[in-house]
This record gives structure tokens, C-alpha cells and sequence, in this order.
């Protein structure tokens, strides 16, 4: 159990703070500062078990996988009410990298300036995982190649209450689905001023299903599809 602490400029080959590997970790009311891993985890990487994150303020995370977290092995993840802004991976997953079989949970949170060398600017979600993001933030970031925000490879996702702005990527500004049979739900939710230079101002999917719900899109473009695509 980690409350009130501070953490800086802590390095490490994997998992720049903690690395979890089966057991339960929380934190409260902590801030992860200039943190990097040079493979994988800017912050936690959890293989099994829990981590969970309330109230807690991450600033310039980095990692070539999993800017802040990388999640494994049936491991699952919640980060609530708290601040990411600036975290980065060489790869994928500029926040978060969900492997197969995962739970990640994001709730009442604020991202930020978050960015992949390659695809999944704030998250990535792998083949069997899951991704739930309730009441959140996505704003100014985004991907070299794939989804500015969310790029699901193989996992499924379901929005609701959560607001994205000025992200952007080649492909899928906010969201793209690489996988025939991915799900997206997306409900109570807005979309404004997200830019991809080629396909799906919003979202970008292969043969997979998504499902729009009391959603406000505006001012979004691409080269094809200014929404879906």
C-alpha cells in the first residue's frame, strides 16, 4: 500500500517504480514524475494480481511499451480520479499496454499530451483483454501510425460519459479496431476537433462492430471518413 509519496526520476530496464509481479498494489494521493523504463512500464508493470491508482498525478512517463503501465497475464488495472499528461512509449501504448487476457479500468480521469512512437497514443488493448473507460478525459494526444487514443488489437472496449478532443493519428484519430469481431460501445460521449491524416476522424475498424450511443461528434476530419471510417 503506497499513499502520499512522491516518485522521480526513477529508472529501470522494466517497470520504472514497481514491478508486480502477482500481487495487489494500491496507491493514493501519489505522484509519479520523470519516471522510465527502457523496455517496458514507465511506472507498474503488473503480471497477475492488481494494481490500482486513486487520486494520483503522473507527469512525462516513459517506456518503449506502456508508457505508465503494462498489464499481463490476467493482471488488472484501474486507475481513478487521477492526472496523466505527457507519458510516451517508443512502441505502443503511450499510457497503458493491455496483453491478452487483461482488465484495465479507467475512471474519472484527465489524459493529456499522451503520444505512441507507433500506434495506441494513450491505450493498447490486446487480443482477449478489455478495456472500460467511465467519465474520462482524452485530450492532445495521439500516434505516429494508429489510434490517437485507443487502438484495439484483438480487445474490446466500452466508453461511456468521456469527452475527446484534438487527438489525432494517421489512422483512427481517437479509436481504431484492427481486428475483425473487435467491439466498441460508445455511449453519452463527445468527439471534437480529432484529426486523422488518412482514414476515420473518430474511428477506424477493419470488420469490427461499433456501437454509438447519445454521441456528439464535431468538427472531426479525415482524408476518408471525417468520423467513421
Amino acid at each position: 500500500f503506497v499513499e502520499d509519496c512522491y516518485f522521480e526520476a526513477c529508472a529501470a530496464s522494466t517497470a520504472g517504480v514497481f514491478y508486480n509481479d502477482g500481487g495487489n498494489l494500491t496507491a493514493l494521493r501519489s505522484n509519479f514524475s520523470n519516471t522510465h523504463a527502457d523496455k517496458d512500464a514507465g511506472v507498474v508493470e503488473a503480471i497477475g494480481g492488481f494494481a490500482s491508482f486513486n487520486e494520483c498525478y503522473f507527469f512525462s512517463n516513459s517506456a518503449s511499451k506502456g508508457g505508465v503501465a503494462l498489464v499481463r497475464s490476467g493482471a488488472a488495472l484501474v486507475i481513478e480520479a487521477s492526472t496523466v499528461r505527457g507519458s510516451w512509449a517508443g512502441n505502443k501504448g503511450g499510457v497503458v499496454l493491455a496483453e491478452v487476457d487483461t482488465t484495465v479500468l479507467l475512471v474519472r480521469s484527465v489524459f493529456d499530451r499522451a503520444y505512441s512512437e507507433k500506434n495506441g497514443g494513450v491505450l493498447t488493448v490486446e487480443q482477449g483483454a478489455s478495456a472500460t473507460l467511465v467519465d474520462c478525459e482524452f485530450g492532445n494526444s495521439g500516434a505516429k501510425s494508429r489510434a490517437g487514443v485507443v487502438w484495439l488489437d484483438g480487445g474490446n472496449a466500452t466508453i461511456k460519459g468521456s469527452n475527446f478532443h484534438h487527438n489525432f493519428a494517421q489512422v483512427g484519430a481517437v479509436i481504431q479496431a484492427r481486428t475483425p469481431g473487435t467491439v466498441v460501445v460508445v455511449e453519452d460521449s463527445s468527439f471534437v476537433d480529432n484529426y486523422a491524416s488518412s482514414e476515420g476522424g473518430v474511428y477506424a475498424g477493419a470488420e469490427g462492430v461499433v456501437v454509438m450511443t447519445n454521441v456528439s461528434a464535431r468538427r472531426n476530419h479525415a482524408g476518408y471518413g471525417g468520423v467513421v471510417y
